[in-house]
């Protein structure tokens, strides 16, 4: 999905989502942004290739800063 996902970032509306759960079990919609994020920046192979904002709102999620912080993703 990674793959297919990185080339559209910034053309067209990508929105994230647990289907129905059988590869996130737990419906977790962060690991699906941690996944999304960690894939994007390799596939990149560049550490800030996706904005959080942007990641946040693919999420649907309302406050960027919160959606940061819940994200448990260490800064360097």
């Amino acid at each position: 999905m990674i793959l297919l996902v990185t080339p559209a970032l910034g053309k067209i509306k990508v929105q994230l989502g647990t289907f129905d759960n059988s590869f996130n079990t737990d419906g977790d919609i962060l690991a699906e942004a941690k996944t999304l994020l960690l894939g994007t920046c390799s596939v990149m192979r560049k550490r800030d290739a996706i904005a959080i904002g942007e990641l946040a709102r693919m999420a649907g999620a309302d406050d960027e800063e919160t959606f940061e912080k819940l994200l448990k993703i260490k800064k360097r």
